[in-house]
C-alpha cells in the first residue's frame, strides 16, 4: 500500500493561517499575492506527489520585492520521518550546477582573463583535447553544449565518499574524444562544463569550489550552498534520496559526489538559493548586478544558440522554455534519488526554485508543473499566435523517415551499454502520404510548415531535419528539450546484430558440437588414427561456445537490470570480468583457426572436419567488431575509436 504523504508546512501557524485564509475566501474576501500563491504551490506540489510517489518537496518563491515564501512537503527522511524544512534540509541540486559554472566563467570574461570566442587550448595547456576537427573548441561552445565531445562519465562518474571525488585536473586528464563539429549541434552533456569549471580554476589559480564560494556564494549571503563535498553538509539535514522501485516501494539510494564537480556539484537548501534568484532578476530587469557586467547579463539570458530562429534555445546556464508564447528561463538537476529545478520568469520578476528527494522527476517538474507555473505568474502574450501555415505535402518526407537516436550517449566509453539496456531514446520516423510523419512511440504527428521543418500537431514544437546529398534524413535537430537524433545506420542497430550474432554463434556452435562427438567417438576408440593437432582443434572447438556462451548469459543478466546508478561509482566487477571473456574467445579461435589450417593442408584424413573447426573460429572471429563496437571487450579507447569509425562513419 502506498504511504500517505502529508502536506508540511514550514511552521504550523502557516498551515493554520492557510486554513483561515481559505474559509475567508469561501466567504468572498480577496487573499493578498502571499496567500493565493501559497495555496497555488500547496495544490501544484501535492498532486504532483501523489501522482508520481515523491516522498518529499521543498520550494521557495520570489518576486521583485524579495522572498515571498519557502514551504517543505512530505518527508526527507521516511524511515525517521523527518519533515522537510526549506531553510535548513539539504539537497543536492545536480545540474543546477551548471549555472553556477556559467556565471563563475563570465566573471572571468568580465575581467578580460578569458575570451568567449578563443581556442580553450589557449588557457589550458594540459586538456588533452584531440584535433580532429579544424574549427577550435571555444568558452562559448563549452557553455552552450556544442562542444563536440562524445557524452560521457555515466559509468564511475561519482565516488561513494567525499575523500575519493577526482580533482578536476584528473578529469580532464579523462576526456573523451570529439565526435561532432563545435558549434553545431547541441547535445546536453556535462563534460563541456566540467572542462569550463577546469578552466575558472586554472585561470583563477584556485580550487573551483573556493573560487564560486568568494565570488558568488560569499557576495550574496548563501551561507549553506557548497560545491566542497564536506560531510558536514551530508549529515542530520541532509535529505535522503529515493526511487520508487516496480513492487511499489520507496528504496532509499546511496549519497553520491559527482566527480564532475561544476557539472553537478553543488548542494543547498532551496531557501538559500534564493539570494541567487533575487540578484538574478534584478539583473535582468536593470542591467546591473553586483556578480556580472552588462555584456555577461544580456548573454547570460539571451539566447547564444539554438538549431533554427523559431525554436527555443540555450543561453550560458539557462536554456529557454517557451509556452504559449511566453517565455522562462530553466535549468533543471538530477542525481539518483533527487530532482531539482530552478525557473525564472524575467518579465514577471519571478523566481521559483523546487528539490525534490525523488529521482527521475525532470519530466513533471520541467514540463507539468513549469506549465502551471508560466500560466500563472508571466503576463499573456501581446498577441495570439498565429496559426500553423502548413507547407503542399513534401514529396522527398519518404526519405525522412527511419530509426533516430538521441546523440547524448556515448560511442567510444563502457557508457555505450546503456544503449543495449534500451534506455537511449530513440524515435521511428514514419512518413505518410500527405506529406507529414508520425514519431513513435511518441505517436505525435508532426506537418510540414517549410522544406525540412515540421512541427507537431496541437503544439508549437518544431524541428527540422538535415539530409546527406541524396536527400536521405540524417539528422533531427529541435528545441533545446528535444535536442538531437541521428540516423541510425546498420553498424548502431543492435537490433539487426541480434539474427546476425545468433547465426555466428550457431557456427560456433555447431563446431563444438563435432569436436565433442569426435572426443567422444576417440575415448571410445583409443585405437584411432589420430594426432595430436586434431586433440587441439577438438579441445579449443568445444571450449570456443562456451566462452560466447557464457558471455551471452551474463550480458543478458546485466542488461536486464541495467540502471545508471549500477555504474555511477565505477565499472561493476562482473561487467569487467565479463568485458575479458571476449579476449579469451579471440584467443582460442585464432589458435582453432591455426591449427585448423595447418592440418587442412597436412592431414587430408582430417581435412573435412578441420574445415568445419575453421568456420567455427571464423564465426567466432566476426563477432570482435560487433562486441568492440559495442563496447563489450576490453581494449584502448584509441581501438574502439578506430573500430567505430570504420564501421560506423556517418554517426561521427
Amino acid at each position: 500500500m502506498k504511504p500517505r504523504l502529508p502536506l508540511l508546512p514550514r511552521r504550523p501557524s502557516s498551515f493554520a493561517g492557510a486554513l483561515a485564509a481559505s474559509f475567508v475566501s469561501l466567504l468572498g474576501a480577496d487573499l493578498d499575492h502571499a496567500e493565493s500563491d501559497r495555496a497555488f504551490f500547496d495544490r501544484e506540489i501535492a498532486s504532483m506527489m501523489e501522482q508520481h510517489n515523491v516522498p518529499g518537496v521543498a520550494a521557495v518563491l520570489v518576486r521583485r520585492d524579495g522572498v515571498e515564501f519557502t514551504a517543505g512537503y512530505g518527508f526527507a527522511d521516511l524511515q525517521r520521518r523527518s519533515p522537510i524544512d526549506p531553510e535548513r534540509t539539504v539537497f543536492p541540486l545536480g545540474s543546477i550546477s551548471k549555472l553556477l559554472t556559467s556565471i563563475a566563467a563570465l566573471q572571468l570574461v568580465d575581467s578580460d582573463a578569458v575570451d568567449l570566442h578563443t581556442d580553450v587550448r589557449t588557457y589550458l595547456h594540459d586538456a588533452p583535447i584531440d584535433h580532429r576537427f579544424d574549427a577550435p573548441i571555444t568558452l562559448h561552445h563549452l557553455l552552450t553544449h556544442t562542444d563536440g565531445f562524445d557524452a560521457r562519465w555515466l559509468v564511475g562518474g561519482a565516488a561513494r565518499v567525499p575523500e575519493k571525488v577526482l580533482p578536476l585536473s584528473a578529469m580532464i586528464a579523462r576526456l573523451p574524444p570529439r565526435t561532432l563539429p563545435p558549434g553545431e549541434v547541441y547535445v546536453y552533456s556535462d563534460v563541456g562544463i566540467t572542462l569550463a569549471g577546469y578552466l575558472v580554476e586554472r585561470v583563477s589559480r584556485q580550487p573551483f569550489a573556493d573560487y564560486v564560494e568568494q565570488r558568488i556564494f560569499r557576495p550574496l549571503g548563501m551561507t549553506r550552498t557548497t560545491f566542497s563535498p564536506r560531510r558536514e553538509f551530508y549529515s542530520r539535514d541532509r535529505a535522503t534520496g529515493y526511487e520508487y522501485d516496480r513492487q511499489g516501494r520507496f528504496r532509499a539510494t546511496p549519497i553520491v559526489y559527482p566527480h564532475a564537480n561544476p557539472a553537478s556539484g553543488v548542494t543547498a537548501p532551496v531557501a538559500d538559493i534564493a539570494p541567487l534568484i533575487e540578484e538574478l532578476l534584478r539583473a535582468f530587469r536593470t542591467g546591473t548586478s553586483a556578480l556580472l557586467g552588462p555584456d555577461s547579463i544580456k548573454w547570460l539570458g539571451a539566447r547564444r544558440f539554438a538549431h533554427h530562429p523559431s525554436f527555443p534555445g540555450t543561453g550560458y546556464g539557462f536554456y529557454e522554455f517557451l509556452h504559449h508564447g511566453r517565455r522562462a528561463l530553466v535549468h533543471g538537476g538530477m542525481l539518483p534519488g533527487f530532482t531539482a529545478v530552478l525557473v525564472l520568469l524575467p518579465e514577471a520578476d519571478v523566481g521559483v526554485c523546487i528539490a525534490a528527494n525523488r529521482f527521475d522527476l525532470i519530466a513533471a517538474l520541467e514540463d507539468d508543473l513549469l506549465r502551471k507555473i508560466i500560466d500563472r505568474f508571466a503576463p499573456p502574450p501581446p498577441a495570439p499566435a498565429p496559426p500553423i501555415a502548413v507547407a503542399p505535402p513534401a514529396p522527398a518526407a519518404a526519405r525522412l523517415g527511419g530509426r533516430y537516436r538521441c546523440d547524448q550517449y556515448s560511442r567510444f566509453s563502457i557508457d555505450k551499454i546503456f544503449v543495449l539496456a534500451g534506455l537511449a531514446d530513440e524515435i521511428e520516423v514514419e512518413a505518410q502520404s500527405d506529406g507529414c510523419l508520425l514519431f513513435h512511440p511518441q505517436g505525435t504527428r508532426w506537418l510540414p510548415v517549410e522544406p525540412l521543418l515540421y512541427q507537431q500537431e496541437g503544439s508549437t514544437e518544431r524541428v527540422r531535419f538535415q539530409i546527406d546529398e541524396n536527400g536521405l534524413g540524417q539528422r533531427i535537430l529541435g528545441s533545446v528539450q528535444f535536442m538531437s537524433y541521428h540516423r541510425i545506420d546498420f553498424w548502431d542497430d543492435y537490433r539487426r546484430h541480434v539474427p546476425i550474432g545468433a547465426t555466428l554463434v550457431a557456427l560456433t556452435g555447431l563446431g563444438g558440437l563435432l569436436g565433442a562427438w569426435r572426443m567422444a567417438r576417440w575415448l571410445g576408440y583409443r585405437g584411432a588414427n589420430c594426432g595430436r593437432a586434431m586433440h587441439l582443434q577438438r579441445l579449443t572447438a568445444m571450449l570456443l561456445p562456451v566462452t560466447i556462451v557464457v558471455m551471452a548469459a551474463g550480458l543478458a543478466w546485466i542488461l536486464h537490470d541495467l540502471e545508471f546508478l549500477t555504474a555511477a561509482f565505477g565499472e561493476p566487477r562482473f561487467i569487467a570480468w565479463l568485458r575479458l571473456i571476449p579476449l579469451v574467445t579471440a584467443i582460442v579461435a585464432l589458435v582453432l583457426l591455426i591449427v585448423g589450417v595447418r592440418t587442412i593442408r597436412r592431414d587430408r584424413v582430417h581435412r573435412l572436419e578441420s574445415w568445419v573447426y575453421v568456420a567455427s573460429a571464423t564465426a567466432a572471429l566476426l563477432l570482435m567488431p560487433f562486441l568492440i563496437h559495442w563496447q563489450l571487450v576490453r581494449v584502448p579507447t584509441p581501438v574502439v575509436a578506430f573500430v567505430v569509425r570504420c564501421l560506423s562513419p556517418s554517426v561521427l
